[in-house]
């Protein structure tokens, strides 16, 4: 887990807030990030500096804080986001929500193929 800076504890203390950006997360992974990496997954891309956490970072980025795509994140919540993400992978939450999709996704193709 990063070092948590003076400013973002107020935001990792919020278990409300955690939750609902969690919530928020999910969703993006589920509904757009899961179509631009169905084919291209992999454990390793969980690593921080890698694809996924680079698109977290830049595209989650409006979903949890409250400012706009093209500002710069301030140390408070590029702590909070590090936090979030380091959260989500011990969890295992954003490796559980593509792989659900991925899931559902194919077990929808295949049922389509069962029925005719």
């Amino acid at each position: 887990m990063p070092a948590q800076d003076s400013n973002s504890g107020d935001l990792i203390g919020n278990e409300e807030k955690v939750s609902s950006d969690f919530v928020k997360v999910m969703r993006y992974v589920k509904d757009e990030l899961f179509l631009r990496v169905i084919d291209i997954y992999s454990k390793d891309g969980l690593d921080m500096g890698k694809y996924l956490y680079n698109d977290y970072m830049k595209n989650c980025k409006s979903l949890v804080t409250d400012l706009g795509a093209r500002e710069e994140l301030t140390p408070k919540w590029s702590g909070y986001m590090k936090y979030l993400w380091s959260q989500m992978v011990v969890k295992k939450s954003y490796r559980n929500w593509l792989c659900l999709k991925r899931s559902n996704a194919y077990q929808a193709v295949q049922d389509r193929f069962v029925r005719k």
